[in-house]
């Protein structure tokens, strides 16, 4: 209700009871006791209206409230579950990527560590010809038992190993 509503209700209240006053100086005393307990009754059934009306808008108010708590509740814990499985997709998506660059270093480190031992192979097999004067004999008789064939248009090497060393010995 509006403020101006609750003011005409007042004020006609006012007037009906100064209507009331006067009307009660003219009646008796029976009279004057009978009306004031059916103003005490009415008031009292009003009283207990209100109360009545306060009550189920209490009850209103906490039903709203409970509603209203267990909706955020059942949206944050929702949101909670989106962001951690967000979170989950991240972490699996970078575990991936990691695992692959991984992968690629290592096989990489493997083709530089297997290159340096074939180097490492042929330039024993230079260093043994070289302290041995048999060796450069025995060598033009029977190949080494190497695997590769360095020829002049091999590709230039990637770890700066020995390799370079022995670029454009033939085997055979």
């Amino acid at each position: 209700m509006s403020a101006s509503d609750d003011l005409s209700k007042l004020s006609d209240r006012a007037a009906k009871a100064e209507k009331n006053v006067a009307a009660a100086k003219s009646k008796g005393q029976a009279e004057l006791k009978a009306q004031a307990d059916a103003a005490r009754k009415s008031a009292d059934a009003h009283a207990a209206s209100l109360k009545k009306d306060a009550t189920a808008a209490g009850a209103d108010a906490k039903a709203k409230a409970t509603d209203v708590k267990a909706k955020s509740s059942q949206w944050w814990s929702e949101m909670k579950a989106k962001w951690s499985d967000h979170v989950t997709k991240v972490h699996d998506k970078r575990d991936q990527t990691k695992a692959g660059f991984d992968a690629k270093h290592a096989e990489h480190r493997a083709e530089v560590a297997e290159r340096d031992a074939e180097d490492a192979v042929e330039f024993a097999y230079s260093a043994i010809e070289e302290a041995d004067p048999l060796a450069w004999t025995r060598s033009r008789r029977a190949p080494r038992p190497t695997t590769r064939r360095l020829q002049k248009a091999s590709p230039p090497p990637r770890s700066g190993g020995l390799r370079h060393a022995c670029v454009g010995v033939t085997d055979g």
